[in-house]
């Protein structure tokens, strides 16, 4: 369901009766769409009228059946495909005439049942269902509270309801503090800071790349007209931050780190620039995580003699990981023991003891500043050196005025070692190719870089892929590689040429080149 009205009565009206909803990203189909109505062993789908979401249920309606799941369509007026789909409003004559009884609804829950089904965003692969408790829920719904809002008080929220941010701490949150929660129809960054002056919003959510965009739109007479006093979400750029504040007012930045199933929660309570939270010995102890050294090529935790795990030292990104204990449960994924297994750590400070691994490299510097520096997976080494993608896109982003986004990753040569850096961009020009723009690009990767950070392949491309939640997807570039004949029709490539001093296009011949190893770089 889209960011419809119907979703929260239907959340909150599944609850009343003891059902729990599980919320499926509304841009899936086919096989993910599939796999999420599978593990989340649901017996209904209700779904809004709009043709994008009827077409996707449609192609899979043959499935559907097959699962004895039944799709409901709560929209009078939509044009109903076949005899698989019911309409939802036809049923509201059936509903009962007095408020159902506790002990038939919400009495059956415990604290530790779900409250809701939440998908993670699936950059990697399928989408894991999380099942956040009801008690989890409270926790998260006190942040409003936290952060001073009160009765009468306005959130505005872009966000897609089906992820955590705009649903638990976006509707159940303002809800919980007395407020008032504004919800946009979709995200528009030339709109939104109107529609958050027009609704007065002394709160706003965010995550992932939205703020980028927001920074990016034009100037308009409603930058610093609002009364937004906190922004609150995750994973904003720290790039990004500086501009969002000078330019849009010095609000709170309430920077949340976590993940939809983890049990590790920071935040940025003391409103330092670019920062996660003071990860000082208190906080250490208290939130049961730490820092620990890692390869992240080979992708292991690093032990000392007795095989015990180290800490990392100051200003050396780490693997952080987080205890699981009575008071920092880990329920692990909905359905899928495998999943939740491979997530969890066991016997590193001593023999028995339990962490969580967040699968995220962060470090710290003496300050106790903790900042985030790459996902596992994401880094990879080139000529002896590790190179951090999101440090390689930073520095794109910065130097580079002509590129709108950058997607950086490492893919395998077939004569080198490790893995060679390559970037997806999209240009602000909209233009789909570098033309006068590859000798500047060339000029500012070789200044601003060293040589083993530099990417030697781009792809200039209409859109970058995106989850719904703003994160960039790896998983087809990796695969594709620098196989031009992989790439879709609109895609343009080129390769770093040093004889040239310019990125030049990439052809066949020189694939055939690089592949046989009569090209080396």
């Amino acid at each position: 369901m889209q960011n419809k009205l119907e979703f929260v009565t239907n959340w909150f009206g599944g609850l009343n009766v003891g059902a729990t909803p599980a919320f499926v990203n509304n841009q899936l189909t086919g096989k993910q769409l599939l796999h999420c109505l599978r593990i989340s062993d649901s017996e209904f789908i209700i779904s809004d009228g709009s043709d994008a979401l009827i077409e996707a249920l449609f192609d899979v309606k043959e499935d559907v059946k097959e699962l004895g799941l039944r799709i409901l369509v709560d929209d009078k007026d939509a044009q109903l495909p076949s005899g698989e789909f019911e309409r939802f409003t036809d049923m509201y004559e059936h509903r009962f005439p007095a408020p159902i009884p506790r002990e038939l609804g919400r009495d059956q829950f415990k604290s530790t049942d779900p409250w809701s089904i939440i998908f993670t965003s699936g950059t990697t692969g399928l989408p894991k269902a999380a099942g956040l408790t009801h008690w989890s829920t409270m926790k998260m719904n006190t942040t409003k509270l936290m952060l001073g809002m009160k009765p009468g008080d306005v959130a505005y929220s872009g966000l897609p309801l089906y992820h955590a941010y705009a649903s638990q701490l976006g509707i159940a949150g303002s809800i919980h503090a007395g407020g008032t929660i504004a919800i946009a129809d979709k995200f528009s960054a030339s709109n939104y800071w109107k529609e958050v002056f027009e609704c007065n919003a002394k709160y706003i959510h965010y995550i992932g790349e939205m703020m980028r965009y927001v920074v990016e739109s034009p100037e308009s007479p409603y930058d610093k007209a609002h009364g937004v006093r906190v922004a609150a979400g995750s994973q904003l750029r720290y790039d990004v931050w500086p501009k969002l504040t000078k330019r849009f007012g010095d609000f709170w930045v309430y920077e949340i780190y976590g993940s939809t199933e983890g049990n590790v929660q920071f935040a940025n309570i003391l409103n330092d620039e670019a920062t996660i939270i003071r990860h000082s010995p208190f906080i250490r102890a208290i939130s049961g995580t730490e820092l620990i050294k890692f390869d992240p090529i080979e992708e292991k935790i690093l032990r000392n003699e007795k095989g015990f795990a180290i800490r990392a030292d100051y200003d050396e990104p780490g693997l952080l990981v987080g205890a699981i204990r009575d008071d920092l449960p880990f329920e692990g994924y909905y359905n899928d023991d495998g999943k939740t297994e491979e997530k969890i750590l066991r016997n590193l400070f001593k023999e028995g003891d339990v962490f969580f691994d967040t699968g995220d490299l962060l470090k710290k510097d003496k300050e106790y500043k903790l900042t985030f520096s790459d996902r596992v997976g994401d880094t990879y080494r080139w000529k002896g050196e590790n190179v951090s993608t999101l440090e390689v896109a930073n520095t794109i982003g910065e130097s580079c005025e002509f590129v709108h986004e950058a997607n950086v990753y490492g893919i395998k040569i077939p004569w080198a070692e490790g893995a060679c850096g390559a970037a997806a961009l999209t240009l602000k020009s909209g233009k789909g190719e570098l033309t006068a723009s590859g000798e500047k690009l060339f000029e500012r990767m070789t200044k601003t870089m060293p040589a083993y950070q530099r990417p030697m392949f781009i792809r200039v491309q209409p859109e970058i892929e995106m989850t719904g939640t703003f994160k960039f997807r790896k998983v087809e570039l990796v695969k594709e590689g620098y196989d031009v004949s992989k790439f879709e029709e609109g895609v343009s490539s080129y390769f770093y040429s040093r004889q040239e001093k310019s990125f030049v296009p990439l052809t066949m011949e020189m694939v055939r080149r690089i592949d046989s190893g009569e090209l080396k770089f």
